[in-house]
């Protein structure tokens, strides 16, 4: 089984660390929450995840 990951784990680049990580996750879990209840849909909670983001990242485009 690790073996399969091997070939991922070999190409894997660490991801750059910034102090907003932990929040990125909040609109994420809460868009696609409401996607999978039906609420708005994919591409309402991609946009909506979007705008939080660059409310969180100010530079973000």
């Amino acid at each position: 089984m690790i073996s399969f990951f091997k070939p991922v784990v070999q190409k894997a680049v660490e991801r750059p660390w910034i102090p907003e990580t932990g929040s990125l996750f909040a609109p994420l879990v809460t868009e696609y929450t409401k996607v999978l209840t039906g609420q708005t849909t994919p591409e309402a909670g991609a946009k909506a995840s979007g705008d939080a983001y660059r409310k969180l990242l100010k530079d973000w485009k």
